[in-house]
C-alpha cells in the first residue's frame, strides 16, 4: 500500500533533530576540553558558535554540503582556531 501522505519537517518543529546532537557534544567537550585546557562549555559555546556562522554561508553550503563529514572538521577547525589553540586537533576530535 501507497502512502497517504508525507511530511517534511525542515526545521525541527515537529521533530527533534538537535538534542542528541548537543548531547554528544556536551560528551566530547567534556572529554577534550580539559585536555586542550579550555572549560568544556566554552569548546561546546564555541563549536556552535562556528557551525552557526558557517553554515549561514551559501557559498560554503554549496561546496561542502556534499563533504558533511569534511565540513565538520573544518568546523572544529574553526572553533578551535577562535579559541587560540591548534586545529590540527580537529580530526582528533572528530574521531571521538
Amino acid at each position: 500500500m501507497l502512502p497517504r501522505a508525507v511530511f517534511f519537517d525542515l526545521d525541527d518543529t515537529l521533530l527533534d533533530g538537535y538534542s542528541a546532537m548537543q548531547a554528544a557534544w556536551a560528551i566530547v567537550c567534556a572529554d577534550f576540553g580539559p585536555r586542550l585546557g579550555v572549560a568544556p562549555d566554552v569548546l561546546r559555546d564555541t563549536i556552535r558558535r562556528e557551525a552557526t556562522a558557517f553554515w549561514k554561508d551559501e557559498e560554503a553550503v554549496g561546496h561542502w554540503r556534499v563533504r558533511l563529514q569534511d565540513a565538520r572538521t573544518h568546523v572544529i577547525e574553526l572553533a578551535l582556531r577562535a579559541e587560540g589553540l591548534d586545529a590540527t586537533l580537529a580530526a582528533s576530535l572528530m574521531n571521538q
